[in-house]
């Protein structure tokens, strides 16, 4: 009788252990994705626009454009400066980041 219940001892503490493991395994996975979660949220997102450079010259054009509409339209004068100076501030930042990334087209040779 005492070997049995050694035996079954034995055999708790190993399942006993296998469960402590397995625990202490869920928790760090756990860790690691409450890491994660927290840094995706509080790290700075960064977006990338490509344009061509047509593309970029239309819209810059655009923009300049609508400056000027507002500038000569009927609204409230502070109402225009606020636009006006929104789309200053946007093309100021894009001046900022703007980098001309070049790209090789390559010819199909026929």
């Amino acid at each position: 009788g005492a070997g049995v219940n050694t035996g079954n001892r034995a055999a708790k503490k190993r399942n006993i252990r296998s469960y402590q493991k397995k625990f202490i395994t869920m928790k760090k996975i756990l860790g690691i994705v409450l890491l994660l979660g927290l840094v995706a949220f509080s790290t700075e997102k960064v977006y990338i626009f490509r344009f061509t450079e047509p593309q970029i010259n239309f819209h810059w054009q655009n923009l300049e454009a609508i400056k000027q509409i507002m500038d000569q339209s009927a609204l409230p004068h502070n109402q225009v400066k606020q636009a006006v100076n929104a789309i200053d501030s946007l093309q100021k930042d894009m001046r900022m980041v703007l980098t001309i990334d070049t790209i090789r087209m390559k010819v199909d040779e026929k």
